[in-house]
């Protein structure tokens, strides 16, 4: 997927905690205070566009409590949750943004694209 996304290097850490974890995180980084799927932090040079970088370097943070309740209301595996996770993560420390509805609209689209890339979906 960062091949495709033409990365040709970089560091990333995955880390996965609680709705409590994230939700101190939320809270400490973005002053929201509620728990939510997945948090991104850049670690990537300020004075570089993130659409102009060919490296990638952050850190995702991931509710494995979410994953999993977001599964079964969804009726996917937790496993397929994880790896949208995992590519909205990497969606955002490239650039991409989802607040709002246009920019949203095409976070989704570049996520169903790269699911149906590394074989989450058909």
């Amino acid at each position: 997927m960062l091949r495709y996304k033409r990365i040709s290097r970089g560091s990333l850490s995955l880390v996965f905690v609680t709705d409590s974890a994230i939700r101190n995180l939320n809270q400490k980084f973005l002053n929201r205070r509620y728990a939510t799927d997945v948090l991104a932090f850049d670690y990537g040079m300020p004075s570089v566009r993130r659409k102009d970088r060919k490296t990638l370097s952050g850190e995702i943070v991931i509710s494995t409590d979410m994953a999993c309740r977001q599964a079964k209301k969804y009726g996917t595996s937790t496993q397929r949750e994880i790896i949208l996770y995992i590519i909205h993560g990497i969606l955002h420390l490239l650039g991409f943004d989802d607040h709002a509805p246009q920019d949203s609209q095409r976070m989704k689209k570049e996520e169903i694209q790269l699911l149906r890339l590394v074989g989450a979906i058909k």
